[in-house]
Formats: structure tokens, C-alpha cells, sequence
């Protein structure tokens, strides 16, 4: 039920918040100032998804529990995955509004891919290595690697907000229509 319940949110968030990025029009262009006001309740949300209350988490069995932490999943997936979109929408739609250059464009394409897969890679190492055998104390360990990481994760957001620039001449002057963003979803 959690899960139905997260992907419903899921499927309708990415062309609601491409929508909204799409009407901003600021001096910082529309997609950073998004960006920028997304970056700490992203690590925020991430962060609510490893932290279930310590009373829930070793309890088993009732209907109160159980209410208790669905509610704690569905409302910790929702903060995440909202701004997770509003991110990752912002990021992957940067380099084309950075330069005219194809060139341009496939290397910082190339260098995005590369700090990618270094943040897969590390972020799927840590479960493996801490929870493939859970006992309270390694999920107590895995829980101070997912707060670094958390809070780690917050600088390149930053840094990107602050360095990179969007040019207003590769803005579109008008934004695509609400139901156009709907079928490219569905697409």
C-alpha cells in the first residue's frame, strides 16, 4: 500500500514541478533558483527515510505500529522524492541552458555520468557492507554514513547554484503547456 500510494505521488510530481520550473523566469534564471531552495529539504527528506522513530523500529506486530510507520514511510518518501524531482529535474536540464556548444554539452554530460556512478558506487557499498548482517549497532553505523552523507551531498548543490550560470538567451520565451508536460510523461 505504501508503495502504491509513494508512485501515485511519484508519476504526478515530475510534470507538475517540470511545469512550475518551466514558468519561472528570475534573473538566476528557472531552474537554479528552484535548486537552490531545494537543496537542504532534498538531504532532508533523504535523511527522514533512514531515521524512523528508534521506538518504531524495533517494534513488530499491531495495527497502531504499523499505521504509525506507514504514515512515517509515505510522508518521508513524499518530502524526498518531491524535491529529489525538483532537483533532478533542475540538474538534468542545466547543460542545455549553459551553452550553444554540442561539444560543450557532451563533455559536461561526460563529467556529470562520471561523479554519478562515484556517488552509485558509494552509496550502494554502505548497506552492503553494514546491513547485510543488521545488528542494532551496524544500523547505528550505517544511520552516521547515511547523516555524512546527507549532509556532504548539500556542498554540490550549493557549489552548482553558486558557479553556474543559466543563459537567458537559451531560456524559451514561452513555457510548454501543462498537458504537453502530462503526455511527455506518459510517453
Amino acid at each position: 500500500l505504501g508503495q502504491v500510494l509513494y508512485m501515485i505521488w511519484n508519476v504526478a510530481n515530475d510534470p507538475i514541478f517540470g511545469y512550475l520550473m518551466d514558468k519561472t523566469r528570475s534573473k538566476q534564471g528557472r531552474l537554479l533558483p528552484w535548486m537552490k531552495r531545494s537543496a537542504i529539504p532534498f538531504s532532508i527528506g533523504f535523511l527522514l527515510l533512514f531515521f524512523p522513530p528508534q521506538t518504531w523500529r524495533l517494534k513488530v506486530g499491531g495495527n497502531d505500529y504499523q499505521i504509525a510507520l506507514l504514515t512515517w514511510y509515505l510522508v518521508s518518501q513524499w518530502i524526498y522524492d518531491t524535491f529529489f524531482t525538483i532537483m533532478y529535474i533542475g540538474y538534468t536540464a542545466l547543460a542545455p541552458q549553459m551553452t550553444f556548444d554540442q561539444k560543450e554539452r557532451v563533455q559536461l554530460n561526460g563529467i556529470s555520468s562520471v561523479f554519478s556512478l562515484l556517488g552509485w558506487g558509494i552509496s550502494m557499498a554502505f548497506p552492503l557492507i553494514f546491513l547485510t548482517d543488521a545488528t542494532t549497532e551496524s544500523v547505528r553505523t550505517f544511520q552516521i554514513f547515511v547523516f555524512l552523507f546527507a549532509v556532504i551531498s548539500i556542498f554540490p548543490w550549493f557549489w552548482i547554484a553558486k558557479v553556474v550560470k543559466e543563459k537567458q538567451e537559451l531560456i524559451p520565451k514561452k513555457s510548454t503547456p501543462f498537458w504537453t508536460c502530462i503526455k511527455h510523461v506518459f510517453t
